[in-house]
């Protein structure tokens, strides 16, 4: 009888460890590409957020859409429209879920009441692919949030209504468009009281920048986009250096309404 030819037991190990450090070779690869393929789709969202935001300036003889600030979403404040959210009394309409007031956690389709949807009908271009798990507060409708310069942060020396400048600046008003932060990738409540950004969960659709953190869901930073319209990758200490700077007007301390460009 002849014999059949197989492998021996060193042979079978020796092909298992090649396959195995081929695997442990291409897998970094792999992963990094996957992460830099998230990071370009959220780069995506937000251009088209961007895009969105000049469609209404264009419409709106120059007038940046309102950041909500100040506008929580189970309470009555401000002016009726924002760049994410209308408030109660403009709710109206939108259908079950939608209409009437939403208590601490908005519906995530919330974001159909906001000034931004009528241009582009897309729910996904309001989250960051990587940020799944928005369960709290308008964290449910965005994983972006307005920079408060657009409106001067409310109220500067004026009544507790922080009416003074809403609904805001218009885009003839901003200094340096191309270097100044419009929205940027908000942190998830797992970050929350690190250091001197708190990083509390936000209830409305826009904040100061040393109130939240920048989220670090991409290579350890995240993406901000500036009023021209181009997006950038931040590493955090990037974030924390302008973030941090409470006197002088920075990227993102830039509040046409003052001299500093803080409030």
């Amino acid at each position: 009888m002849s014999r059949r030819k197989a492998f021996t037991l060193v042979e079978l190990l020796i092909v298992i460890g090649i396959i195995a450090l081929l695997i442990s070779i291409l897998l970094p690869a792999l992963n990094r590409a996957r992460e830099q393929a998230n990071m370009v789709k959220c780069q995506s969202n937000m251009r088209t957020l961007m895009l969105c935001v000049g469609m209404y300036e264009s419409d709106y003889k120059g007038q940046v859409p309102f950041c909500n600030w100040d506008d929580n979403v189970d309470v009555t404040t401000n002016y009726g429209y924002g760049w994410l959210f209308a408030k109660i009394t403009f709710r109206h309409g939108w259908g079950p879920g939608i209409d009437g007031a939403w208590g601490a956690n908005p519906p995530p389709m919330g974001v159909k009441t906001g000034v931004l949807w009528p241009y582009c009908h897309e729910f996904g271009i309001y989250h960051c692919p990587l940020d799944y798990k928005y369960q709290l507060h308008t964290e449910r409708m965005t994983s972006y949030l307005m920079d408060g310069s657009q409106c001067g942060f409310g109220a500067v020396g004026a009544s507790a209504n922080n009416t003074q400048n809403i609904p805001g600046c218009k885009i003839g008003q901003i200094r340096h468009p191309a270097e100044s932060v419009l929205f940027w990738e908000a942190v998830e409540q797992s970050y929350a009281n690190q250091g001197a950004i708190t990083g509390a969960i936000w209830n409305d659709g826009s904040s100061r920048p040393n109130e939240e953190l920048m989220a670090n869901r991409h290579f350890k930073g995240g993406n901000v986009a500036c009023v021209d319209g181009h997006v950038e990758f931040w590493d955090t200490d990037t974030w924390n250096f302008y973030a941090k700077d409470r006197v002088h007007f920075n990227r993102l301390w830039w509040s046409p309404f003052t001299r500093n460009g803080h409030g």
